[in-house]
């Protein structure tokens, strides 16, 4: 099936949640986020209202909050029902209206913005239950595992700290480039796979 409108004309997260895959996507013309969920499932096929088996996908209301800068770290909860995610500019000294976490519980419908703090991740963290903590790729090039938030949680100030700790060692290689992409997918039971970017030469021809 061909992914939504919605899911292609710009940048976003996507998340999957049992059997649904929860997607925010940001509309560049319009300048404004869209949140919406696909699933499999009967539907209409034809105007004689012969049903099929197939992906449809869905808006959910109501419409996310009006994020001013790119979501870049975001992870399910141990519920099961509350995604959480944070922008942020780290190019810059903290400051007032730089980073932000919210959440959307998807049981509910309902967002909830938790203070001027962000998840240390870069891109989505996973919820590994031997650690009892998030599992991500720490901002700065590290695996990091960090204390899970309550959904419940708010703070306003931007010094906020989850209980974090990382790997001693750099993952990414020392000339890294900003555009060349690194993810860390979770393989279940406290495993997991990094997959990173490299430059075609460099993929070719090794490292020294």
């Amino acid at each position: 099936a061909h992914a939504p409108a919605d899911m292609v004309c710009g940048f976003g997260i996507t998340v999957v949640v049992g059997e649904m895959l929860y997607a925010l996507s940001y509309h560049f013309r319009e300048k404004q986020h869209s949140f919406g969920v696909m699933s499999w499932g009967s539907t209409t096929s034809d105007a004689l209202q012969h049903t099929t088996e197939g992906w449809s996908w869905k808006t959910l209301p109501p419409p996310p909050p009006t994020f001013h800068r790119r979501v870049n770290s975001y992870a399910l909860h141990p519920d099961g029902c509350t995604i959480f995610m944070s922008t942020a500019n780290f190019m810059t000294a903290p400051s007032k209206g730089c980073m932000g976490t919210y959440s959307f519980n998807i049981k509910d419908s309902v967002w909830r913005w938790h203070g001027e703090w962000a998840l240390p991740f870069s891109g989505q963290a996973h919820f590994d239950r031997e650690l009892n903590a998030w599992v991500g790729l720490h901002r700065d090039g590290y695996i990091s595992a960090c204390q899970v938030a309550s959904p419940s949680c708010h703070s306003t100030t931007p010094t906020l700290q989850l209980d974090c700790q990382t790997t001693k060692e750099k993952l990414f290689c020392k000339d890294r480039k900003p555009q060349m992409g690194a993810s860390l997918t979770y393989m279940g039971t406290s495993k997991f796979c990094l997959v990173e970017g490299v430059e075609e030469e460099q993929a070719l021809g090794g490292h020294d």
